[in-house]
């Protein structure tokens, strides 16, 4: 799962000393990386304000930068717009450890959305009340290069001829009649017997694909799927005026990422790596609350309440399998392994 890479040190200090906030309210994510919660539409920024020293007393949190993002407010009249930004890999060169002879890893991204501003109620002619929404929706789809190493189908039935390492005989083992420690004897020929082959550890073998990647039997197997993330956000704020002295606004801001990672191989081997292969769906709601009294013409009040909530829910690769909608593992597996798994995963007795 990615959600904002924000690993920059400021003022020598560690990425943590960083402080985001949004509308004066924390915006920081503390569980996956430190990333930031709510990303707010370029189109939907009033202002940004970046400290990197000498912050208010107010701020805190560490030694750091500190990032003051707002919002924007509607006004008398109404304001909106629409954008649409693509990217695509027409003009893209391969990556380094694609095949010479493959086409070049897909990649597609569409950022888009809308925003409108203005008064609340059209037939008042002095507006106390305006609002703000916006929304933006992103389809990325990006292929991967993945290189693993995977047993070759001599690894599968035992024979290891080919590996530079030694394959003792376990049941051989006694006392070093030469000195201290154990003694074993080698299989012969680097091969182990079938017979001494234990059948779960066979079955777990075959879960994985035959090398693809030359003939070695290190970095043999290449992969190249493709890595999806579909993200809708969307801002909803109300400004009032209750006269000269006192303005309220409340803001809601939604958002939800559904990533679809997938794994250093494919099913049912998977692989664990990179991130948390699966179904990553990450909703976050966040709600603002401002009230601002000006007392005199030199002292203002400011009370401000913030609540967000992130939802992260991984689903792993070896229990669901999703490419624009949800399936089961088995129903993947037994589409390519008759009678592999049963539900909700494998079948144990077909591995045991």
């Amino acid at each position: 799962m990615k959600r904002g890479i924000t690993g920059f040190a400021i003022n020598g200090q560690r990425l943590e000393d960083n402080n985001f906030l949004l509308d004066g309210i924390n915006n920081n994510e503390n569980h996956n990386g430190l990333g930031i919660l709510i990303f707010p539409p370029l189109e939907a920024v009033e202002q940004f304000r970046v400290e990197t020293s000498v912050a208010d007393a107010q701020y805190g949190r560490g030694g750091g930068a500190t990032i003051n993002l707002t919002y924007k407010s509607g006004t008398r009249d109404y304001h909106g717009g629409t954008f649409e930004f693509l990217r695509n890999s027409a003009m893209d060169a391969k990556k380094f450890f694609e095949r010479p002879d493959a086409k070049i890893a897909p990649f597609k991204l569409n950022q888009f959305g809308g925003f409108l501003g203005g008064r609340l109620f059209p037939w008042k002619k002095e507006p106390k009340t305006f609002f703000f929404v916006d929304f933006e929706g992103q389809r990325i789809r990006q292929g991967q290069t993945f290189i693993s190493s995977v047993p070759t189908q001599g690894f599968k039935e035992g024979d290891f001829s080919a590996a530079p390492q030694r394959i003792y005989d376990p049941l051989t083992q006694r006392p070093n009649p030469s000195g201290s420690g154990f003694v074993r004897d080698p299989f012969a020929g680097n091969r182990i017997p079938a017979g001494r082959i234990d059948h779960v550890g066979s079955n777990i073998l075959n879960l994985f694909p035959a090398p693809n990647l030359g003939t070695g039997i290190a970095n043999n197997y290449l992969y190249d799927p493709v890595r999806s993330n579909d993200v809708n956000s969307v801002d909803v704020k109300i400004d009032h005026n209750f006269g000269t002295t006192d303005t309220v606004f409340v803001r809601y801001s939604h958002s939800n990422s559904d990533l679809d990672e997938p794994s250093n191989l494919p099913a049912p081997a998977v692989g664990n790596g990179p991130g948390v292969p699966g179904l990553n769906s990450q909703p976050v709601n966040q709600v603002v609350i401002s009230h601002t009294h000006l007392l005199s013409p030199t002292k203002v009040n400011q009370a401000r309440f913030g609540w967000t909530r992130l939802n992260l829910r991984a689903f792993n690769r070896s229990r669901a399998l999703v490419r624009h909608g949800r399936i089961s593992a088995c129903a993947w597996i037994r589409s390519h392994v008759p009678n592999a798994c049963r539900r909700p995963a494998y079948d144990r007795r077909s591995i045991f």
